[in-house]
Formats: structure tokens, C-alpha cells, sequence
């Protein structure tokens, strides 16, 4: 996972403020792992990272996983909490590691497909997560923000539309 430092991400015109849960539903949640915690509205850290949710383990051996808002890709990652080399396979997904990238299913709410699995324990969570997303674009001073919008206007006079009248 790669954090950027508190000024780079002060320094950004674009960015993630926070994020709202929608919601978060599975069809696996592997028996040695504890259901999803820090489900509600989030903030984005002033590192830049935005945690949606985590996924902690029942024993302390096992690794745990933070569900984060990657806004670089403009989209959810998984990233894996444990032994440095356990980390790399599963950026990597490699050697039974799966679930750092997950698959977008729908654009409005931003929902998002997880399957997360690890060698030894297998399957840890199949499931999704719709969301809602804060933004924030920086203003520079002398910068003007317009908005066009069309309206079509019916006059109704005594309750009966009436024709232009010019």
C-alpha cells in the first residue's frame, strides 16, 4: 500500500475527503475472521488514506485486511496486514494470494466486488461494498465556477398554459 506524505496530499487540487457506506453484504465470511468493523461514514486520513473497513482475524497468527479507497485507480483495494512476505504475495497475488484488486460492478453507487483468499485458510470473504464518495477540487484565487443549465418555462394563467407571448 503506498501513503503519501501529509503535504503531498495538502498539496492536491483533486482529492477523496471521506466516504459513506452504503452497504456491505457477503456470501463468505471465512469462520476465523470476525465480520466487517468501521462500517459508517469515513475520513479520509490526512495522508491521503481512506479506510472503508476492516477485516480482523479471531487468532492473533492469522493476517487481517484493510478495505481502502484507492484514488489513483478509482477503485477499492484489499491490503493485507502481516508477515512483509505475506504482504508482497498478496499485492503481487501470487502463490495462493488473491484479493488486493477488486472488480468494479457498478458505477452508481460505486459498488464493488471482493474475494479475498489466502493459502492455508483459504477463502476469507466473498462479498461487496457500495459506496458513496466525498470529493473536494481546490480553487485557485482568480478561478470562477460556472454552471449552464436549460429550463423550459410554461406560463399558466388561471391554471391553463398559455402560448408565448413575445
Amino acid at each position: 500500500m503506498t501513503v503519501m506524505v501529509k503535504e503531498t496530499w495538502a498539496k492536491k487540487d483533486f482529492k477523496v475527503l471521506g466516504g459513506r457506506i452504503v452497504e456491505v453484504t457477503w456470501d463468505l465470511l471465512n469462520s476465523e475472521y470476525n465480520e466487517p468493523t468501521g462500517l459508517a461514514s469515513v475520513r479520509t486520513f490526512d495522508n491521503g488514506l481512506l479506510e472503508l473497513f476492516r477485516l480482523t482475524p479471531k487468532l492473533p497468527d492469522f493476517p487481517f485486511f484493510i478495505v481502502r479507497w484507492d484514488q489513483r485507480d478509482d477503485s477499492v483495494d484489499v491490503d493485507l496486514r502481516g508477515e512483509a512476505a505475506e504482504i508482497r504475495k498478496f499485492a503481487m497475488q501470487e502463490s495462493g494470494y488473491r484479493g488486493h484488486k477488486t472488480q468494479r460492478v457498478s458505477a452508481s453507487p460505486r459498488t464493488h466486488a471482493l474475494d479475498i483468499e489466502i493459502p492455508g485458510t483459504g477463502p476469507v470473504f466473498r462479498g461487496v461494498i457500495a459506496l458513496n464518495l466525498e470529493f473536494a477540487q481546490k480553487l485557485k484565487a482568480g478561478s470562477r465556477v460556472s454552471s449552464e443549465f436549460q429550463v423550459n418555462a410554461v406560463l399558466v394563467r388561471n391554471g391553463t398554459p398559455t402560448q408565448d407571448e413575445e
